[in-house]
C-alpha cells in the first residue's frame, strides 16, 4: 500500500518525487492528506493573489541598510482567505536562489514568545538568516493561526491539549476542524508577482515546497530548532502526523527525508572528537561574532550554530562591530545576570602592510584568555589571523566553526565536573 502510495504521489508530483513522505499512522490523517491533495490540485484556478499598498521601514540590524520593503497580497481564497505580508530585504527581482520563508501567524509564538511551539524559533531563526544574506523574503500570512482555525479556537484546542492530553491535530479535529486548514499553492505565487526566478525555502513542511515547486524551481534548506521539553511532542506531532521533514535533533539520522533536497555541506574529518559526556540538551551557548569580514565570519558562525543546535542547545548570537570589540561583547555576556553555560569569539584578522593587524590580534589572543582564566564561563577563542583575504574565506569555514562549539561543549564538560 505504501508503494502504491509513493506511486501515485511520483505520478501527481514529479518535481518533488525525492521527498518521501512515512505512511499515515491512522485512517483519518491518510484520508486528511488525500483531500489536501486534491484540494491543492485545484486551488490556483479557485484562487487569486491581489497585490496591495506597500512601503519601507527601518529595521534595528545594521544588515538592513536600506531598511525592509513591505507588500500586502490578498490570497481570495474560497477555503480560506488569507491577508500576505511579504518582508523584502535587497532587490529581489530577476534573482536566483533567494532565501525564503513563508511562515503561518502564531500570535502565542511569534509575540509572546510561547514554549509550547516552535514558530517564534523558526521566525526568530529565519530573521537571522535574512541578515546574512543580500536578498531575501519573508511572507507572514495573516489568517493561517491555529493552522487556520482562529485564534479564539487555537486557545480551546490549547485547553484540550493540556486537560486531556490530546495532540495538535486530535483536538483541532475534536473542535470540528481538518487537521489542518492551511493552503500554500496561491501563496507561492507571490513569489513569482515580486520576480525571483528560484528560492531557497527555510521550513520543515513539504508541503509549503511542494506548493512553491509548482511555481517556480525551489530547494529546501532546513529550519531546525531546540526541542524543549515543552514543545517535544508537538514536534513529534509534526514529524509523524503532519508528515513534516526532520524538527528534533535525536531524528537527525533519518536522511531519506532530506536527500537530495538539503543543501551540501562538503564533509572533512573532524580534528577535535566530538565530546561524549552525557546529554548536551540544555546549555544556553552565546556566540559573539564581527560584523567587520561577515563573508568570513558568517561561515564560521553557521557552523558552530549547527552543530550546537544538533547538541539541542540553545543558541543566542549577539554581533560586536569588529575584533577588537569581541572581549568586550563576551565580557558583557559572561557578566549578565543569568550568564551562559559557555560563550564562543568568532571572528578574523588579515594581515596588512604593517605589524599593526598581527598585534592587533595578539592582544585580542590574550585578553580572551585572560578572561577565560577568570571567569566561571568558559571563553572560547575561535579568533583566526589569516595572511590575506583569500587566506581568511579558506580558513573560515563553517566545519572549523563546529570545531569552536565542540571546544565549547568539552570546557563545559570539564568546568562541570
Amino acid at each position: 500500500a505504501a508503494d502504491a502510495a509513493g506511486a501515485a504521489d511520483d505520478a501527481g508530483e514529479a518535481d518533488s518525487a525525492d521527498l518521501v513522505c512515512e505512511p499515515c499512522d491512522t485512517m483519518a490523517t491518510a484520508a486528511f492528506h488525500f483531500k489536501r491533495f486534491v484540494s491543492e490540485a485545484t486551488s490556483l484556478s479557485q484562487s487569486e493573489v491581489a497585490p496591495g499598498s506597500t512601503c519601507t521601514i527601518p529595521v534595528r540590524s545594521r544588515r538592513f541598510e536600506d531598511g525592509m520593503r513591505l507588500q500586502i497580497f490578498q490570497i481570495n481564497d474560497e477555503k480560506l482567505p488569507c491577508e500576505v505580508v511579504a518582508a523584502i530585504k535587497g532587490d529581489v527581482e530577476g534573482r536566483s536562489d533567494v532565501a525564503v520563508r513563508i511562515h503561518s501567524e502564531c500570535f502565542t509564538g511569534d509575540v509572546l514568545r510561547s514554549a509550547k511551539c516552535d514558530c517564534g524559533l523558526q521566525l526568530e531563526k529565519f530573521f537571522s538568516v535574512m541578515e546574512q544574506e543580500p536578498a531575501a523574503i519573508l511572507l507572514y500570512i495573516r489568517g493561517h493561526e491555529g493552522r487556520g482555525i482562529g485564534l479564539a479556537a487555537k486557545f480551546d484546542a490549547y485547553r484540550l491539549q493540556t486537560e486531556e492530553h490530546l495532540d495538535t491535530v486530535d483536538s483541532n479535529v475534536r473542535l470540528g476542524f481538518d487537521p489542518d486548514l492551511r493552503s500554500y499553492n496561491a501563496i507561492a505565487q507571490v513569489f513569482q508577482k515580486l520576480g525571483v526566478t528560484s528560492v531557497r525555502l527555510f521550513s520543515n513542511n513539504k508541503e509549503k515546497l511542494r506548493a512553491v515547486r509548482t511555481v517556480l524551481p525551489a530547494r529546501y534548506a532546513p529550519l531546525r530548532t531546540v526541542a524543549l521539553a515543552t514543545n517535544r511532542e508537538y514536534l513529534r506531532t509534526k514529524e509523524e502526523r503532519m508528515d513534516h521533514l526532520t524538527t528534533t535533533a535525536e531524528e537527525h539520522g533519518r536522511e531519506e527525508d532530506r536527500r537530495e533536497e538539503e543543501i551540501e555541506v562538503p564533509q572533512r574529518a573532524s580534528r577535535i572528537e566530538w565530546p561524549r559526556f552525557g546529554n548536551y540538551a540544555g546549555f544556553h551557548i552565546v556566540l559573539v561574532a564581527t560584523a567587520w569580514n561577515k563573508e568570513c565570519t558568517s561561515q564560521m558562525v553557521q557552523g558552530c550554530e549547527d552543530v550546537l543546535i544538533e547538541a539541542k542547545c540553545a543558541v543566542t548570537i549577539v554581533e560586536v562591530p569588529g575584533a577588537l570589540d569581541l572581549v568586550t561583547g563576551c565580557n558583557a555576556a559572561i557578566r549578565k545576570e543569568s550568564p551562559p553555560n559557555a560563550v564562543v569569539a568568532l571572528g578574523t584578522y588579515v594581515r596588512g602592510d604593517t605589524d599593526t593587524s598581527q598585534m592587533h590580534y595578539q592582544a585580542t589572543i590574550t585578553a580572551l584568555q585572560q578572561l577565560n582564566v577568570s571567569s566561571a564561563v568558559p571563553v572560547i577563542s575561535g579568533v583566526v589571523f589569516c595572511n590575506s583575504q583569500e587566506d581568511a574565506l579558506k580558513r573560515s569555514t563553517s566545519t572549523l566553526g563546529g570545531e569552536w562549539a565542540k571546544n565549547a561543549l568539552q570546557m563545559i564538560s570539564m568546568s562541570s565536573q
